[in-house]
């Protein structure tokens, strides 16, 4: 069963390695990570450039379940849900929540085209 978390934003100074030495220091010996993607994003309103990380586990341990679990409980609805990771001493975080999936296998189905416009004249009551 892959598990797959998600840092939708995180500074541009951020790294890949970084992610990879925090989630190692918070979940052992045991972090079974596979895979850590990196999307280079920019803020369309700010233009101030940030990173996407997707971390993919091969299994959960006991940490990676209970943060897991800490992030289906937060009330908010569920595409917001969240936890914080604490990734240094000054107490900067990111928001970590479950990857979403995103299944373009299906099209959607393309509606069907009216039909075309016909003048006509409008009468008076």
């Amino acid at each position: 069963m892959a598990l797959t978390l998600c840092i939708a934003y995180a500074m541009d100074f951020c790294s890949e390695e970084q992610v990879r030495e925090v989630f190692g220091d918070l979940m052992g010996d045991h972090a079974n990570i596979t895979k850590v993607t990196t999307l280079q994003k920019t803020n369309h309103q700010t233009g101030h450039s940030f990173k996407m990380f997707f971390i993919d586990f091969s299994k959960a341990n006991d940490v990676l379940t209970e943060l897991l679990a800490d992030i289906d409980s937060d009330p908010a609805e569920e595409s917001k849900r969240h936890t914080r990771v604490e990734y240094d001493a000054r107490g900067h975080f990111w928001k970590v929540s479950r990857a979403r999936k995103n299944d373009k296998t299906e099209k959607p189905e393309k509606p069907e085209k009216p039909e075309p416009f016909k003048p006509r004249i409008i009468k008076r009551d």
